[in-house]
Order: structure tokens, then C-alpha cells, then sequence
């Protein structure tokens, strides 16, 4: 059975700390399938251009500071992918990342699949902290079918996120993007499944 081909978009903002470990990630990635890499830099003013610039296996492209949303939305418009993949410049996909994504697709129903966090500054007290209280809600209290998804891992049918409009870039700073976003495809019919064993670790700040 042929591999679909997939894309995966990163919204970078002066991420020039941690993107080469997110990219590094995707480079190393366990898929035998064709995929993509495109990372938008929302007009960063540290060394993230040249960090990106130096990974040939990742797309650039550069626009004016305006949000993750519209990053997001630009770095889907450039992609080629039948099923797009989302994570964030602070976040480090495992290498199974994308298979595991990609087995929650079990029937043509399922539009979005998503995913939890690990912890990528464990020496970090607050972060640990944080990332226990996170942990303890995916585990105990996460449904196999929410009713949204966070941005920093999930992927989703292309023709689901072009349906729903995409993300709203009216939504400047990261706060309720993938809230709004999430609840326009379930009006769409759409699921959204929850694969709790698919993880990004995160840089809690």
C-alpha cells in the first residue's frame, strides 16, 4: 500500500534556542514515506532565519510578524501534503511521530488526529510541575474523542483543514487558535481522535 504523502508546517518566532532540535527531530523521523518540511518564520529578529536556513530538508519561508495562526496558515498553503502535520518550534516530535499519527486514521470519519506532550527541560522544577498537571489530565481525563486539540501536535486531512477555513489569524498571540479551529471541524461532521501515545516533548517555559 502506497504511503500518503505528507507535510509537516512549524511556525517559528525568534526560536533560534530550541528550532534546531525540533528540526534535527523531523530529519530523523522513522517514516519511509514522502514527506515535506516547511517552517514559517513570523518575522524573527534573532538567528532563527540562518538555524532553518541551515537544514536542507526543511522549507523556509519568511512574512512579517503576524502570529502563529497566520504562520500556520501560510505554511499550509505552500504545502503539498495529504495529510498535514503541525507541532511548534519548541516542541521535539519522537521518531515515530509521524506512523503513529497516521495509524489513528481508522476510518474516513476521523478528520484530525492528536497528540500529548513529554517534557523537554525536565531540570526545570516549574516545568516539571506543569508538565505532571498536564500529564495527569491526558491520562485520567482525556476522552479518546475530544472536542479539540492543541497546535503543537496533531495532523489532519487536507481536505478537513480547507473545508474549515484553516486557522483564524485574527487570534495575534498563541491562545485559542486551535480551540476555534478545532470546533469548526467538528461542525464539519468531522472526529477528532486522541492518540494518547503519540508525543512532542516540549519546552515548558
Amino acid at each position: 500500500m502506497n504511503k500518503p504523502f505528507v507535510s509537516i508546517v512549524v511556525p517559528a518566532y525568534n526560536a533560534q534556542r530550541t528550532i534546531d532540535l525540533t528540526l534535527q527531530a523531523l530529519a530523523d523521523q522513522s517514516y519511509q514515506g514522502p514527506k515535506e518540511v516547511i517552517v514559517v518564520d513570523d518575522g524573527s529578529s534573532d538567528s532563527t532565519p540562518e538555524r532553518i536556513k541551515a537544514f536542507r530538508h526543511a522549507s523556509y519561508i519568511y512574512q512579517e510578524n503576524q502570529g502563529p495562526a497566520a504562520a500556520r496558515n501560510r505554511g499550509f498553503q505552500a504545502s503539498k501534503g495529504e495529510i498535514v502535520f503541525f507541532t511548534d518550534a519548541d516542541c521535539i516530535p519522537e521518531r515515530a511521530w509521524i506512523e503513529k499519527c497516521l495509524s489513528g486514521f481508522t476510518d474516513e470519519t476521523i478528520g484530525v488526529v492528536c497528540g500529548s506532550y513529554g517534557i523537554a527541560n525536565p531540570g526545570s522544577l516549574l516545568a516539571r510541575c506543569i508538565h505532571a498537571e498536564i500529564l495527569y489530565r491526558h491520562r485520567y481525563h482525556m476522552p479518546n474523542f475530544p472536542k479539540s486539540f492543541g497546535s503543537y501536535n496533531f495532523c489532519l486531512r487536507r481536505k478537513v483543514f480547507e473545508a474549515a477555513g484553516g486557522f483564524n489569524p485574527s487570534y495575534r498571540n498563541a491562545s485559542g487558535e486551535d480551540n476555534d479551529l478545532s470546533y469548526k471541524i467538528l461542525k464539519l461532521g468531522s472526529k477528532i481522535f486522541f492518540a494518547r501515545d503519540t508525543i512532542v516533548d516540549h519546552f515548558f517555559p
